[in-house]
């Protein structure tokens, strides 16, 4: 058996699996507990119905401070784990830490692949995007100072966020025959946190020469849990808001602008993220269009870094997260 067939195997995915519920167990504790520790209240599982009927759960992080005149500033948080792993729980730290520094933050649920491939889980965060609006007064949010942040699969999440409501990319990018013609009455937000994003799920073979043999294996199972038609129909080229980074990219080469109605974008990655290159690429893509975005690289630091407490880019990154969000 050959190393590629171990790591895929039972028996390591079984390991995998056990240690990312651990993860996710620890970071369900250790939010809350954050959480309290500065006043930030919390509201947890309230459930929202996304456009399919599926009862979605999320956490409120409402911030300390007195709510603005206007309302609080919003921030819809979305976790990441490859499309197969994690909930609102694991990032329940992340949640607390921007609702900390004053936005009342959602801090979403979505479902998760195999069992919901693409565009099940996008459509879990489109419709909690959709009901942010939808209940606006009732949570005491200003919308025109609503942001989104993501990390790895929740990143490109909040990237669709921000290309839908732009008008950059359309509901046929989901795709779903029930929503093509659905309109959105969104507010473009103001600013979107796309952490160690991961943009384009098709054509994973460009990261083969690049990554270590288990990345590699990981990679290749993200295709096939979230994206399976792609590995039946390779060849074809456009798979919607699977890919999100190849529409931006296409719509650059067309000489397009497009910086009045997209928001300011951030893209904090570590040097060692082993897709490091979607994030640049976004980032180039960002520079051709007009808009107004930055990328952060961070030395010497993995995938996810800014969950890592331990981690000595750790304190800088949120420094640069707190200053880029800053209501």
């Amino acid at each position: 058996m050959n190393l590629e067939k171990i790591l895929q195997s039972k028996v390591v995915n079984a390991t995998l699996v056990g240690s990312l519920t651990t993860l996710e167990w620890l970071g369900g504790k250790i939010g809350p507990y954050y959480a309290k520790k500065r006043q930030v209240q919390v509201e947890r599982d309230r459930t929202v119905t996304s456009w399919e009927g599926v009862q979605i759960p999320v956490d409120i992080y409402t911030p300390k401070t007195p709510r603005p005149a206007k309302g609080w500033p919003v921030c819809l948080m979305i976790h990441g784990g490859g499309w197969r792993f994690f909930s609102k729980d694991s990032h329940a730290l992340i949640a607390a830490q921007i609702a900390e520094l004053g936005y009342l933050t959602i801090n979403t649920d979505y479902r998760l692949a195999p069992k919901h491939p693409f565009p099940n889980g996008l459509i879990d965060v489109l419709s909690v995007y959709d009901w942010i609006h939808q209940h606006s007064s009732t949570l005491g949010i200003d919308l025109d100072h609503a942001s989104v942040a993501g990390e790895s699969a929740g990143a490109s999440f909040a990237l669709a966020i921000s290309m839908l409501a732009s008008g950059v990319a359309t509901m046929k990018d989901v795709p779903h025959p029930q929503l093509a013609s659905r309109t959105l009455n969104w507010r473009v937000p103001k600013k979107a946190m796309i952490h160690c994003g991961y943009h384009q799920v098709s054509n994973v073979a460009r990261y083969d020469a690049k990554v270590s043999t288990l990345v590699r294996c990981r990679i290749r199972m993200i295709q096939k849990n979230y994206l399976p038609e792609s590995l039946v129909d390779p060849s074809r080229a456009d798979w919607g808001l699977a890919d999100p980074l190849c529409i931006l990219e296409k719509l650059a080469a067309s000489g397009a602008k497009v910086a009045g109605s997209f928001p300011e974008l951030f893209i904090p990655v570590g040097e060692n993220d082993p897709v490091l290159e979607d994030s640049v690429r976004l980032h180039e893509a960002g520079q051709r269009l007009g808009l107004k975005s930055k990328i952060e690289i961070y030395p010497q630091a993995p995938h996810s870094f800014y969950a890592m407490p331990w981690h000595t880019q750790y304190a800088r990154c949120w420094s640069d997260i707190r200053n880029f969000l800053k209501p």
